[in-house]
Parts: structure tokens; C-alpha cells; sequence
């Protein structure tokens, strides 16, 4: 089967990650991948940049459009994104045109416009957009928080400067639901949890178009637990300490939680074994580091086996989210056998048995999120990856879901 994703990156945030694994879970399958990216980051053969002569003008036109639309368009600390001013074609590209299936990641910040996406949804191929938030099934937001305005039509958005009945988001979720009656996608959520918010969309209940579960893949071969006491010897840290691990590509995100994680943190003090002390992996804001009431470990942005050690090394991982769907790093921190603390966000309850592999809070419950490490931490002291943990999230098992509903739609 000849199968073309496309996506924004190749390795720029969980979503490119994501993308990246499905692709190496198809290829190792015996299936013909090509991945179309518009920023390439990384060396393998199958992943395609569609218009390396345009780098530096993609580059310069996307911090040109975010800035304008930050200023002008939508609220501060909302993320949104309407039918940018340019965009790529790719409609004509070989690995489109020989393609059997398109299978859409995340696909924002400048890659496909509404123009791109029309054309490719006229060619009539089956489409299979692999939702890594709510983008596909809304008027442009990416997280609604309480909002259900996509439920009937989006418009008077509440994250929009200028809001109304026929606004930026209402004309967006119109022109969606024109594409989506010209080739009804199927829409797939990572999580339970966003598979049934997309399922309430107007965009799916009043089209042909469907959404199901299934979830990101994580290669448990590579994944895998290392000796703790050489991960601390290898990163330099204390082989007597507690370690609690936050990742985020950029902690000042306010969806990241490190604001909650510090006020957590500063209760956990009150009662925490000594030393404890926090990693901290990814971007981090100096204010916010200095803010906590723990030794803190700047480890700075790591590839994947450096985060690999990161994990092995430390007796907890801590995601305070506010909003995610189906994060890769909790997959990753349970494969290298280090048990999870967090909020019940998004998917995360659909990877972390409370009790079992982890503790989660209510989403914002600094208390409860201290307490949930604290418990995690007496859980660690013995806790081991059960075999069977993740085999639903392995290579080759999303790959078997994929390629049966593949094979569906080329029947259909």
C-alpha cells in the first residue's frame, strides 16, 4: 500500500514525533511511506520537504502571520489558527498523486491553507486526518477549553478579538464542512478522550465523515528501561537523591502546567523526604525556575536517548498539563519503567492506572497533584513495567489497526 502523511515537521513537538513513529510503524508493516513536511529537521530518506527553496521565506512569512494574528486576531495565551495568508500546494506532488491513502498529522503554521487542503480533498482519495488536538473539527481553535461551539457551528468565539455569529471562526468551520461533504474524512483521536469530542462536531454529525480511536505508537525496543544508578552516572547526578522529571518543549506554555507544578511543588515541600530534587528537560523560564522550592537540574533540550536516560534516572515523571490529548513523554516515561504523576488531562488517564503505573489530580488541583506525587514516589520504590502495559501503543499494533481501516476505505 503506497501511504502519504503530511505534516508541518518532522520533529518539532509532539505531533511531529507522533507522525514520524506512525511512519516508521507503516514502513516496518512492508507498506511504500513517504512523509511531506514543510520544515525538515531530520535525515531520514522518507521524509520529504516540499519546498526547500522556501525555508527561510516560510520561516520569515510564519513568525510574520503568528505575530499579526497575536496581535490582532485572537486573545493572549489562546492558540488559533485560521486560513493563513499562503500556504503550500501539494496536491501535485508524486507521493500525493501516487498515493492510495493521505493521512493528514498536524498540518498548522503555514503548511496547508484552505486552498491546499480543497485541492487535496478533490482528488477523491481517502483521507485519514490523525487529529493530534481539535483543530480538524473546529472553526481554527486547537483547545476549546469549555467551549462547545463546534458542536453546532462555531462563531461568537470566545477566544477572538472581534467575535459574532459570522466571524473568523464561524467562516472557517463553513468552508471545513464544505470539504469535509466533498470527501468525508475519518477522523482518528490518539485519545478516547478526543475521539469523543470530535464525534460531537458538527462537522462530523452532520457529514459522512466518522471519527475512531486509535492511538500514537512508541517503539518499546528502543523505549526501554536502563539501570538507574548508570543513567545518574551518565547525566551526573546524585546516585542517593530522588529525582521527579518535567519535560516540555517550553515550559512557559501556560497548557504545560509549570505554574501549577511550582505551587504543587512548594506543598510537596512541606512533607517531602529529603532530597528531592526536580529535572527539568525542554525550554525553561528563569522566573519560573527560580520560583521553586527544590534544587533544580536544567538538562536543556535532549534527543531522544538522552531523554531516554532522563527517564531511567528519575524515580518520577511529572506532567501537570492543563490540556494535551495523547502525550508522547507519558508513554515514553512508563516503557523506560518510571512511574507517572499528573492532572486526569486529556488522554492521560487512558495511559496512567491510578495506583497501578501512576497518580493523577483533578486537571488543576495543585493539592491533589502534590499528593499524587508523594504517593507516586512510595510507588516507585518498587514498581517494575508489567509486560503487557503498552502492548496497544506498540509499532506494529497501530500499525494492524491502521492499515485495516486503510484497507476499509480503499474497499468503500
Amino acid at each position: 500500500m503506497k501511504i502519504t502523511l503530511l505534516s508541518t515537521s518532522d520533529q518539532a513537538g509532539g505531533a511531529a514525533i507522533a507522525c514520524l513513529r506512525l511512519a516508521e510503524a507503516l514502513l516496518q508493516a512492508g507498506n511504500e511511506v513517504r512523509v511531506l513536511v514543510m520544515e525538515k529537521k531530520g535525515e531520514r530518506a522518507f521524509v520529504v520537504e516540499i519546498a526547500p527553496e522556501r525555508k527561510k521565506l516560510d520561516a520569515l512569512l510564519k513568525d510574520l502571520q503568528y505575530a499579526w494574528n497575536k496581535r490582532f486576531l485572537f486573545k493572549a495565551g489562546a492558540s488559533f489558527s485560521a486560513n493563513p495568508w499562503w500556504g503550500h500546494e501539494v496536491h501535485a506532488h508524486p507521493a500525493v498523486q501516487n498515493a492510495d491513502v493521505i493521512n493528514l498529522h498536524w498540518v498548522n503554521h503555514g503548511f496547508l491553507g484552505m486552498k491546499g487542503l480543497e485541492q487535496l480533498f478533490a482528488l477523491g482519495k481517502p483521507m485519514v486526518w490523525h487529529m493530534h488536538d481539535y483543530w480538524a473539527f473546529t472553526g481554527g481553535c486547537h483547545y476549546p477549553g469549555s467551549c462547545t461551539r463546534f458542536e453546532a457551528a462555531c462563531g461568537c468565539c470566545p477566544i477572538l478579538r472581534r467575535s459574532g455569529t459570522e466571524d473568523v471562526s464561524n467562516q472557517v468551520f463553513k468552508q471545513k464542512l464544505a470539504l469535509y461533504n466533498v470527501n468525508p474524512p475519518v477522523l482518528v483521536g490518539a485519545s478516547a478522550w478526543l475521539t469523543a469530542a470530535a464525534a460531537k462536531s458538527a462537522l462530523v454529525t452532520n457529514t459522512a465523515a466518522k471519527a475512531v480511536h486509535i492511538p500514537n505508537p512508541i517503539d518499546t525496543d528502543f523505549y526501554t528501561a536502563e539501570d538507574r544508578l548508570v543513567a545518574r552516572r551518565t547525566l551526573q547526578l546524585n546516585p542517593d537523591k530522588k529525582y521527579l522529571l518535567f519535560a516540555a518543549m517550553n515550559a512557559s506554555d501556560p497548557r504545560k502546567g509549570f505554574g501549577e507544578l511550582v505551587a504543587a511543588l512548594k506543598l510537596l515541600a512541606l512533607s517531602a523526604p529529603a532530597g528531592v530534587e526536580l529535572l527539568v528537560a525542554g525550554k525553561a523560564d528563569g522566573a519560573l525556575v527560580a520560583a521553586l522550592p527544590f534544587p533544580v537540574q536544567l538538562l536543556g533540550s535532549l534527543n531522544a536517548a538522552q531523554m531516554k536516560q532522563a527517564y531511567s534516572a528519575a524515580d518520577v515523571f511529572i506532567i501537570p498539563s492543563l490540556e494535551e490529548n495523547l502525550p508522547n513523554t507519558v508513554l515514553e516515561s512508563l516503557a523506560c519503567g518510571t512511574v507517572v504523576a499528573g492532572f486526569e488531562t486529556g488522554g492521560i488517564p487512558e495511559m496512567v492506572q491510578e495506583g497501578v503505573s501512576g497518580h493523577l489530580a483533578p486537571t488543576g488541583d495543585v493539592q491533589g497533584l502534590a499528593t499524587a506525587i508523594e504517593k507516586a514516589l512510595l510507588l516507585a520504590k518498587t514498581w517494575k513495567r508489567p509486560h503487557d502495559l503498552l502492548l496497544n501503543y506498540q509499532l506494529s499494533s497501530v500499525a494492524a489497526q491502521y492499515i485495516s481501516l486503510f484497507k476499509a476505505l480503499l474497499k468503500s
